[in-house]
């Protein structure tokens, strides 16, 4: 089996020494290793190296080593276990540039972006809210949850976080989470966000965290707001019209009288 991991023959590998087969920046860390272990400061060890095919490509190895000595011997003998792991080093570094791609995403983003434990508290959060909030990410870490939203917005997240403890304890199907929730801001004012929060689970069926992506939804309030007070001056203003249209076409004298100055005005 260590043939076949480092591509040579028995017949090659005799007489090579470790540092022959061994990729260059790995070898110091073993050969202090090997010289630690010949002084007995350390009873064996334990190394993660590369060695060298004669093809040029790389194996990545797990090598434990502990000394044998036998009452013949004037010189201690090595018991070296090699394990391949190329393929576990190739998925751990692919796994690696995912999570440093979607930290870089996350770092970057303009809305926040946020995992939760199944209590509701922050397990990581982006930069980003600091301009949505105020608070910097170590200080949102630290907030409870009536730290962050108020009003009804605090009464509707405590009863999704409720029901999702209770849907993952009696085993229903988990549901994710959409709405416009109010968060408190630093300054003391509110801040008015669209708020999605996606509960994540392990193949098991486990759970993981939850995902969240809160969207400054302010301006767009301030609008609606302004487009219901516009609709509802517009209705009153119409009602005037259609009254003033009735009245003339009664044909109806009508008067209003100020008791104050005694004046009155016709309509």
């Amino acid at each position: 089996r260590l043939c076949e991991i480092l591509g040579r023959s028995a017949a090659e590998l005799t007489g090579l020494s470790p540092q022959q087969i061994t990729h260059p920046d790995d070898i110091a860390e073993g050969m202090d290793l090997l010289r630690r272990l010949n002084s007995g400061q350390i009873p064996g060890y334990r190394l993660t190296k590369r060695y060298l095919r004669p093809d040029g490509t790389l194996v990545w190895a797990s090598l434990t080593c502990a000394p044998v000595r036998l009452e013949t011997d004037d010189a201690p003998r090595y018991l070296y276990i090699v394990e391949d792991i190329t393929t576990r080093r190739q998925m751990e570094e692919q796994l690696r540039i995912s999570e440093a791609r979607h930290r870089l995403i996350a770092d970057n983003a303009i809305d926040v972006i946020a995992t939760l434990d199944l209590a509701g508290r922050y397990t990581y959060v982006s930069p980003s809210v600091e301009k949505l909030r105020g608070f910097t990410p170590e200080e949102t870490l630290r907030q409870r949850q009536e730290d962050v939203f108020a009003g009804a917005s605090l009464t509707t997240i405590q009863a999704y976080f409720n029901r999702l403890r209770a849907d993952l304890e009696a085993g229903r199907p988990i549901q994710n989470f959409r709405g416009e929730l109010e968060q408190r801001c630093k300054d003391g004012t509110t801040v008015w966000t669209d708020v999605s929060a996606n509960p994540l689970l392990s193949p098991d069926g486990s759970f993981v965290e939850v995902l969240g992506v809160s969207r400054d939804i302010s301006e767009r309030k301030h609008h609606e707001a302004e487009l219901r007070a516009a609709e509802a001056k517009a209705a009153r203003l119409q009602g005037e019209q259609r009254w003033k249209v009735a009245l003339d076409a009664a044909g109806h004298g009508v008067w209003d009288w100020d008791i104050r100055t005694g004046r009155f005005e016709c309509s």
